[in-house]
């Protein structure tokens, strides 16, 4: 049973990947974003230095990226101050408020989009 990990071979600084056929980023797609969920072929990040409020999903597979603001119960955008990721979910960390993205919604939401 062949299972995907990542290696890091002392003399150099560029991790080494098994099983996959993707490549390490030269750099971020998103430039300054501190904060990332992964789920399969996709990477959700926090927002970086530009477009602050919005986050954004990338795929690997197509490597293409869409942007999100994310919006409350009464749909009021989510002014977050910075993110925190955790495996496949995404924590907007607000001054009074958490709120939680999960990837898979967010991938459901770009499924729904693209057949539109």
């Amino acid at each position: 049973m062949s299972e995907d990990y990542c290696t890091r071979d002392a003399g150099r600084h560029e991790p080494q990947f098994e099983g996959t056929n993707h490549e390490s980023f030269k750099e971020s797609p998103i430039v300054g974003s501190k904060a990332l969920s992964i789920w399969k072929d996709n990477i959700l990040f926090g927002h970086g230095y530009y477009n602050k409020k919005k986050i954004h999903l990338y795929s690997l597979q197509n490597q293409t990226i869409q942007s999100y603001l994310p919006v409350d119960e009464e749909n009021d955008i989510i002014n977050y101050d910075y993110a925190i990721g955790r495996k496949h979910k995404l924590f907007l960390v607000c001054k009074n408020a958490v709120y939680h993205v999960g990837i898979r919604d967010v991938i459901k939401l770009a499924v729904i989009n693209s057949l539109k």
